[in-house]
């Protein structure tokens, strides 16, 4: 009986236990990736941006009546949802001279779609808009929820690939 007890006692601190680690284990960093491609030849820029699932769901469903729901692949809701989402804290500008790139215009993105891949999201976008010598990217995605998020940024055109991380205290980067 009291060997019985110890045993209750034992399975019940665990549970406790376990219950209590679970949460911060989901993933303890937060980091995005975003590349841009641009194919001078087809005059298009490529956006792919990698993002953890759970995160964007979060932020996304905190904020809208319409909830993001990742089993409907080719859902209006889910493409408008991230859509706005992306829209609403990422862009990209360029010009030809970099001391031009603040009066520059943002290029407007068309969104392509999106898959999941292992507990991430990838999102996909497109834009015929030629990309110049300098190029300005803000990235505040999942910045309004966690602000330990951090982006690497990678910019690939003929004769040109470079990386650099940024993160929600200074969204900004040059190229």
């Amino acid at each position: 009986m009291i060997a019985s007890l110890f045993y209750r006692i034992r399975i019940v601190i665990i549970a406790l236990t376990i219950w209590a680690i679970i949460p911060s284990m989901v993933h303890p960093f937060y980091i995005g990736l975003t590349e841009i491609e641009y194919k001078p030849k087809s005059k298009l820029i490529q956006v792919s941006i990698k993002l953890f699932l759970d995160d964007v769901m979060s932020e996304i469903n905190a904020k809208s009546s319409v909830k993001f729901n990742p089993e409907k692949k080719n859902s209006s809701d889910n493409n408008r949802l991230l859509s706005e989402f992306v829209g609403n804290n990422f862009s990209i500008k360029s010009a030809a001279d970099q001391k031009k790139l603040n009066k520059a215009k943002k290029i407007p993105l068309s969104f392509i779609g999106w898959e999941l891949e292992e507990g991430a999201i990838w999102m996909y976008w497109e834009s015929g808009n030629v990309l110049e010598k300098n190029i300005a990217v803000e990235n505040k995605l999942l910045c309004s929820s966690i602000n330990q998020q951090i982006h690497i940024i990678k910019i690939i055109r003929p004769g040109f690939v470079k990386s650099e991380r940024i993160s929600c205290s200074s969204p900004n980067c040059l190229f």
